[in-house]
């Protein structure tokens, strides 16, 4: 990946999204950084870092967000979708409101910036969108029906980008993952909480390896654990 590419990264003040940023601004690379709260936003690199304080569950939102990138960098190669919630509820207890949540920060986010950046990528000709589809545990997770169900939901997405995109010159790649340590588990009690978790660094540089294709070339799916 050229040092010179702009990378917009949703989810970017926390846990992977922090990670991701980081190292994408130690590798020279231009970061344009997307959350609900700049509280723990990692400190500016002069011209090279932009942080955007917006909810992207909004489409309205998300535009603005590529309006912002564009106006500062002029354009943008790279999106990559860290933002995301965990909810452990069995059905018999969950409520509406828990799968309208889930859908909004684990669907609605990725899918509304993807849909905002979309036009943009197609004039350029180029970019590439990197998402994390879910953990690779997911289907053995007990009692999370709200996070399975919107996660398998962007993964049907997912599938539909790649066939309507295939003779476009815009990448997508899939990274699914174990267990990272992040703030994902703090709130969440089951016994899939417990065990080794990975760092951030390493899904960080899992992105990273995402990126590092020629122009012929895309890793399609990759599983870390």
């Amino acid at each position: 990946m050229s040092a010179e590419k702009v990378v917009l990264i949703t989810g970017a003040f926390s846990g992977i999204g922090k990670a991701i940023s980081e190292l994408m601004m130690q590798a020279g690379a231009k970061v344009v950084a997307v959350g609900r709260n700049d509280t723990k936003a990692i400190p500016s690199f002069r011209n090279h870092y932009l942080p955007i304080v917006r909810n992207i569950k909004d489409y309205t939102d998300a535009e603005r967000v590529t309006e912002l990138a564009i106006e500062r960098f002029k354009r943008i190669d790279i999106v990559i979708h860290a933002v995301g919630k965990g909810l452990i509820r069995n059905v018999q207890t969950s409520q509406p409101e828990d799968f309208e949540r889930m859908m909004r920060d684990n669907f609605y986010a990725p899918v509304y910036m993807t849909q905002a950046l979309l036009p943009h990528f197609l004039r350029q000709q180029h970019g590439q969108m990197i998402f994390f589809p879910g953990i690779s545990c997911c289907p053995e997770l007990s009692s999370s029906a709200s996070y399975c169900a919107a996660k398998t939901a962007l993964k049907a997405y997912i599938s539909c980008l790649r066939t309507d995109l295939k003779d476009s010159n815009i990448k997508i790649s899939s990274l699914n993952l174990g267990k990272v340590d992040t703030d994902f588990w703090a709130h969440l009690k089951c016994d899939e909480t417990s065990g080794k978790k990975m760092p951030t660094g390493d899904a960080a540089r899992a992105v990273w390896l995402a990126m590092q294709t020629n122009q012929n070339s895309i890793l399609t799916e990759l599983e870390l654990n």
